[in-house]
């Protein structure tokens, strides 16, 4: 909490307000170390992938690029934690893609009777 309150929320704080004339216009959620940000700025968007992209050092912080997605008119739902999300319509839906990339015998475990 204390790393989005005093860092990442004034920069889109700032970049929103420019944007909208002081409406702020996104959404800011995190699942343990996952971030998600929904904004109907380009330039917030932006400017939080530069400052995540640079990680935080004084929390530690350091962004995988490789796990970092964007949505695009061409492919609006993005993968998070579990769930798969429209961009532009706010539709969630379950991502079941890693269940079924899994093999059927990680699914599935009976304890049989020790006789």
């Amino acid at each position: 909490g204390d790393l989005e309150q005093k860092l990442i929320r004034p920069i889109l704080e700032e970049n929103e307000k420019k944007a909208r004339h002081g409406g702020l216009q996104y959404l800011l959620t995190r699942l343990v170390d996952d971030f998600l940000l929904i904004s109907t700025s380009k330039q917030t968007v932006d400017t939080f992938a530069e400052k995540l992209g640079a990680g935080f050092p004084e929390y530690g912080v350091h962004v995988n690029i490789k796990k970092t997605v964007f949505s695009t008119p061409e492919k609006p739902w993005v993968c998070w934690c579990g769930f798969k999300i429209h961009a532009q319509h706010l539709w969630v839906k379950m991502d079941h893609s890693r269940i079924l990339a899994t093999a059927v015998k990680g699914l599935l475990c009976i304890p049989l009777p020790l006789s």
